[in-house]
């Protein structure tokens, strides 16, 4: 029977590769020998490929196509005889990737597997010296480790639409100004931006949390972070903040967050921080403060947030270098009692960097730290990743039905407000029913994960009414196994175990 089972999952396959419109377009081409009816074939296949988006996707497969016959190098006309792809597509490196030319054409093609929820940026290589973007991939990042580069996104992907501008929401304003940092007989110049909420009145005597972001201006540039917080607030998924942009000096990013970071904390914490307080109507407790940095900056996040006890309470750290100085930050993260809640994230092809948050994130759930939330995905080290999660940093730190901001993953400490019902029937194959109540209105998640913790399916991530409900999960896809489904609500996170069993 076994022998019968995967002989037929054998087919099942070998047909569903038959179905591939790319195979059937190298099928084609292949029957033919004239030059003329090759390039007639590939002419169709690319307008084909064209109106469904290059790189062209089926399934869990991205084909990369380029076409083309020379390359212009220091005014200079050669002839094309290789395209790579450089970028987080290729593990930044870690593994080569070719596009092959196919025989008697100009076109260049690879074949290459991501997860069906990837997104990933990339460029290519032209005879390994010319870097271009792709010209039949109009979706272009402003911003990345090797400056303009393409996105390629495969369809489970959710775009980030808190990035977007929408016109008919309310917006906050925003102040723009300069801090001279002069310690140490030394002048460094940081800029900073603060963004107001919309409504924001200096006379009253509302006052709000503040969230401070670290490489300010490419989190409000190309991270478009003020549009996030002003969509958040306008859906009531976190309460009216304050967000402060702040840059380093320049040229010292280096030394501001990697080598020389007493002197930038020091600023930070009794220069800056102070003048916010001072100037704006902030709620100036640690519980209401936030720091949130990449790369390097979420380094200095966290060796900040650690600088002072009871200054801080919140630090979002996207994939997070977190080894200058010996691992400073990370043994600093995970040996210091502050009771800081802390929110990672970090992508599975910035390789490094993944191996050591998975160390910081190990440590911690082994220690029993209860105030911390993680996310691995298939993403890389760029700002396309990031601004697609600074919405989960906000709204764990800044709820609108949390004042302290504390979510808690005991099952047996939820909020009153709603409850998660287990998965009934359990052990089940391959569909369960989900149950939970609201007792009041807001923004509920429900989310399932494999024992990893990596996010497998998004099963409700919207607005709902007091209620009591229900949601289908369907597993065909998984194996037997241990799962958690958890819920997110009011700034309260419930976490349940449930199994498969084939």
């Amino acid at each position: 029977m076994k022998f019968v089972f995967l002989y037929l999952l054998l087919l099942q396959n070998i047909i569903i590769f038959a179905q591939s419109e790319y195979q059937t377009f190298l099928n084609r081409l292949n029957s033919v020998s004239s030059s003329i009816d090759k390039s007639e074939i590939v002419d169709s296949f690319m307008n084909l490929a064209r109106t469904k988006g290059i790189p062209f996707i089926e399934r869990d497969t991205a084909t990369f196509l380029y076409r083309g016959s020379n390359v212009n190098f220091n005014g200079k006309d050669y002839n094309l005889v290789s395209v790579t792809i450089a970028g987080d597509v290729n593990f930044d490196g870690d593994i080569s990737l070719e596009l092959k030319k196919i025989p008697g054409t100009d076109l260049f093609s690879l074949r290459h597997y991501l997860e069906k929820n990837a997104r990933l940026d990339y460029n290519y290589v032209l005879n390994g010296l010319v870097m271009i973007t792709d010209p039949e991939n109009p979706n272009i990042l402003p911003w990345g480790r090797i400056g303009v580069i393409n996105e390629i996104a495969m369809p489970d992907f959710e775009q980030p639409d808190e990035i977007i501008f929408y016109p008919e929401i309310p917006h906050g304003s925003i102040d723009s100004f300069t801090i001279t940092n002069n310690k140490n007989f030394v002048t460094t110049n940081h800029t900073i931006k603060v963004q107001l909420p919309a409504g924001y009145n200096p006379t009253s005597n509302e006052r709000y949390p503040v969230a401070y972001f670290h490489d300010g201006s490419f989190y409000f540039n190309y991270g478009k972070v003020n549009n996030i917080v002003d969509n958040l607030i306008y859906e009531k998924r976190i309460k009216p903040i304050i967000a402060v942009y702040v840059d380093h000096s320049p040229g010292n990013r280096v030394n501001e967050y990697y080598f020389q970071t007493e002197r930038f904390i020091d600023f930070f914490n009794y220069q800056l921080v102070p003048y916010i307080d001072q100037k704006y109507k902030t709620t100036a407790t640690a519980e209401n403060r936030a720091v949130i940095g990449l790369s390097f900056g979420g380094n200095i996040s966290a060796l900040i947030v650690n600088s002072v006890k009871d200054m801080y309470k919140n630090c979002g750290i996207h994939s997070g270098a977190i080894w200058p100085n010996n691992f400073d930050a990370a043994k600093k993260i995970y040996n210091n009692d502050f009771g800081i809640k802390y929110y990672m994230v970090w992508g599975t092809y910035e390789t490094e960097i993944m191996n050591n948050c998975r160390m910081v994130r190990d440590s911690l759930i082994a220690k029993g730290y209860s105030h911390f939330q993680w996310g691995e995905y298939p993403q890389g080290h760029s700002m396309g990743f990031w601004r697609s999660t600074t919405d989960i940093f906000l709204e764990y730190f800044f709820s609108p039905e949390n004042t302290t901001g504390i979510m808690n993953t005991d099952e047996h400490n939820f909020n009153s407000d709603f409850q998660l019902d287990q998965n009934y029937p359990n052990p089940f194959n391959p569909e369960t029913n989900i149950s939970f109540l609201l007792k009041k209105q807001g923004f509920v998640k429900i989310k399932v994960y494999d024992l990893l913790g990596r996010e497998i399916e998004t099963l409700v991530n919207e607005y709902k009414n007091e209620g009591y409900y229900n949601v289908n999960f369907h597993a065909a896809g998984l194996s037997s196994g241990n799962y958690f489904y958890s819920i997110q609500f009011g700034g309260k996170f419930i976490l349940k175990k449930m199994s498969i069993i084939k």
